[in-house]
């Protein structure tokens, strides 16, 4: 009999070799031993993790090694089934529940948690602890264009100065130099769809969220490069009219367009998944080439035109105007950005400027043509406005009844749907909700828009006149452009250029939703129409 004394190292393999078992054996044993062993604490951590957290609701169905990755692939894994999906996990587990991140994978060592709330009392918590939600998380858009607004951290220098250099885009001097930009573009718009119509085609069906994204990308392009040819909107053109785009030129109009897309898709992605899933050859090739279009573009007009031209916005109109060369000159303490700082904020600018902007105007099109009665209020205070002649600093006041329908349909349909916020400390929410720092919260901003406490028994009614509320100012969980010091930093430009795109829209158009069409959402960091908004149009002078 051997003793445990005599079971010292060498003991041991002398031993085996008297035994004479084959090497791989032993390999074999030792490998199967080690992964069994890894495999039983790794259960055991996720044990202990999910009792730390006991006290917030979970899914059952969470993974035994993964924990609750699967359940959020599935969430943001589809742009169509995100919105839904969430809101199928609201309705089982509550108003405020969360999903735990598997500590060993890359990525989520220092992202335990996820909290997705839309309960107003712990919104109004986080945003009352400012010190320590001040941030996005490092997902995303920190990952793609790392020195813009939306990727850096708010408890940061290089942020705060980016800010006071940025916000004098959307004052009324810039404004006002804007304003004969938007309105030709819009025009374009208006001229490309009313080449469709003669005396035969009285009414036409159109994907207006198609129409509104092409025009919003113009404008952005035009205004923050300079960029006069900036007419993908002439994509829409019958492919008879002597304006329509040739192939090439389409390519090369709508080549923003797509990469914005991919860019953004990117974005969605990033935020669930471990960092190595992006290096998917196809996926990352396509990523490459998005983010290479882009960056082009904005290091042609940086170069080229970034010495001769002045950033003065006093000349109303003036097409040596444009954000880019405003933001190369724009300097604090005699220090200005580098070029990729610009450049990272320019991109930033353009993907969601006029993403957010073509969106919303397209869900409040959709409304109008829905509710007729609302559409003729439009049209009734919209149709003599001169708006060829109407400064963009004027819009809130001169069409105030179209401005609060554009801001209803922007409660109703929420442009991004969930605002992400980064715990930088360890904190507990509610009494009782644990986040670990680096935790992230989602607060579900479309669950609050149908908030019956918060907006009534009509909540999911598209209703302008709630927007006359006097505490709607007040309200802490009505942020359609964030909250805190991250409140959306253009979000004047995106009213006021709805509004007018909206106004213009109604004083050419009557708008009606084909008996076969009811939208369905898809999130893509923004909200829109998964199969676009398809709208009956009928010139006004065919009425």
């Amino acid at each position: 009999m051997i003793k445990s004394a005599d079971l010292s190292p060498s003991a041991l393999v002398g031993l085996l070799r008297e035994l004479k078992i084959p090497t791989w054996v032993l390999v074999a044993a030792c490998g199967t031993a080690s992964v069994a062993a890894i495999y039983a604490y790794l259960l055991d951590l996720n044990r202990r993790r999910r009792e730390h957290f006991k006290d917030t609701p979970q899914p059952d169905n969470e993974h035994p090694l993964l924990a609750g990755l699967p359940v959020t692939r599935r969430v943001f894994g589809s742009s169509t089934n995100q919105s839904q999906g969430i809101q199928e996990l609201s309705d089982k587990l509550g108003p405020t529940w969360g999903v735990r991140m598997p500590l060993f994978l890359p990525g989520f060592s220092k992202q335990e948690f996820i909290l997705f709330t839309s309960d107003p009392a712990i919104i109004s918590e986080v945003q009352a602890k400012k010190d320590i939600f001040h941030s996005r998380p490092k997902v995303g858009f920190h990952s793609i264009i790392p020195q813009g607004l939306l990727a850096l951290r708010a408890d940061k220098g290089q942020w705060q100065t980016h800010r006071r250099l940025i916000a004098p885009l959307f004052s009324d001097k810039f404004l006002a130099a804007y304003g004969p930009t938007l309105y030709e573009k819009s025009a374009l718009l208006h001229d490309s769809l009313l080449q469709h119509f003669n005396d035969k085609v009285k009414t036409k069906a159109f994907d207006v969220q198609e129409c509104l994204n092409l025009v919003t990308l113009d404008i952005i392009t035009s205004i923050g490069f300079g960029l006069e040819k900036a007419d993908s909107v002439r994509a829409l053109l019958p492919p008879d009219s002597p304006q329509a785009l040739k192939p090439n030129e389409l390519r090369s109009a709508l080549g923003f367009k797509r990469a914005s897309d991919v860019l953004l898709d990117e974005v969605m992605k990033r935020v669930a998944e471990p960092s190595v899933a992006r290096f998917w050859p196809p996926r990352y090739i396509r990523y490459l080439s998005a983010y290479a279009m882009a960056t082009k573009r904005v290091y042609e007009v940086y170069r080229h035109k970034g010495d001769s031209v002045s950033s003065d916005a006093s000349g109303r109109g003036s097409k040596d105007f444009n954000m880019l060369i405003a933001l190369k000159n724009a300097q604090e303490g005699g220090q200005h950005m580098t070029m990729k700082e610009v450049k990272d904020e320019i991109i930033t600018l353009m993907i969601a400027g006029h993403e957010t902007t073509g969106l919303t105007t397209s869900w409040a099109l959709y409304e109008l043509a829905a509710n007729p009665d609302v559409q003729d209020k439009v049209y009734k205070e919209v149709k003599d406005v001169d708006l060829k002649s109407l400064s963009l600093t004027e819009v809130k006041d001169k069409l105030p009844y179209t401005y609060m329908t554009f801001q209803e349909a922007l409660r109703l349909h929420p442009t991004v749907n969930i605002f992400p916020r980064e715990a930088s400390e360890d904190v507990v929410l509610g009494g009782k909700y644990r986040l670990p720092a680096g935790s992230r919260i989602l607060i579900n901003q479309q669950a609050l828009a149908w908030n019956t406490e918060l907006w009534g028994p009509d909540a999911k009614k598209f209703k302008p006149e709630r927007m006359q509320r006097p505490d709607l100012a007040d309200l802490d969980n009505y942020f359609p452009f964030g909250f805190g010091q991250r409140t959306c930093i253009g979000k004047r430009l995106a009213y006021v250029e709805g509004v007018f795109l909206l106004a213009h829209m109604l004083q050419d158009f009557h708008l009606a939703v084909p008996s076969e069409f009811a939208p369905r959402y898809e999130v893509r960091v923004t909200l829109r129409s998964a199969d676009g908004t398809t709208l009956l149009l009928t010139p006004r002078a065919h009425d």
